[in-house]
């Protein structure tokens, strides 16, 4: 059975060392498959939706290949996701386009007030579909979430465990 989403990698290049990155488990960069940016809109054509992630897509050197990205799929009216740690803030274009955002919470990383407040931002400024991906032993930190936005748990040893998309890395930038 064809699958209906697809997860496309759009630069490798982080603003975090987390030692719990997903993209650091053993052979899960070899499950995806290596596509030039000029053949992104032929491969979206077979999908619903389109995951765009990273490293971290909203890096000032990320955000116009995210954007583009984004604006290509919603051009052949494809629901447009973001997977993202929000060190730094999309502009209000991207924020209307996307359909739902995956905030990933890096309790060793970020503060939590910060943290609060930059989801709280994305939620007033209209952003749609956000919900909060936090370790199974960090959620009760998000206790100022709850009822804001959804909040997911994950697990390390899930990272690769989804049949559920395709995997896709751009290798041209």
């Amino acid at each position: 059975m064809a699958k209906r989403f697809c997860r496309v990698l759009v630069d490798l290049n982080c603003c975090y060392e987390c030692t719990y990155c997903c993209n650091k488990i053993d052979g899960i960069m070899d499950k995806f498959v290596d596509i030039e940016r000029e053949e992104y809109e032929d491969i979206i054509h077979k999908y619903d939706a389109v995951c765009l992630s990273g490293g971290e897509p909203l890096m000032p050197s990320n955000i116009w290949k995210t954007q583009h990205l984004a604006e290509k799929a919603k051009w052949y009216s494809k629901k447009v996701y973001v997977y993202t740690n929000l060190h730094y803030m999309p502009n209000r274009q991207l924020i209307h386009m996307v359909d739902g955002w995956s905030v990933g919470f890096h309790p060793s990383q970020t503060a939590i007030d910060d943290f609060v407040i930059r989801i709280q931002r994305m939620v007033a400024v209209g952003a749609k579909g956000v919900r909060v991906m936090v370790e199974k032993d960090k959620v009760e930190t998000l206790n100022d979430l709850i009822g804001l936005v959804e909040i997911k748990t994950w697990e390390m040893n899930k990272c690769d465990k989804t049949d559920i998309e395709d995997w896709y890395k751009i290798v041209n930038t």
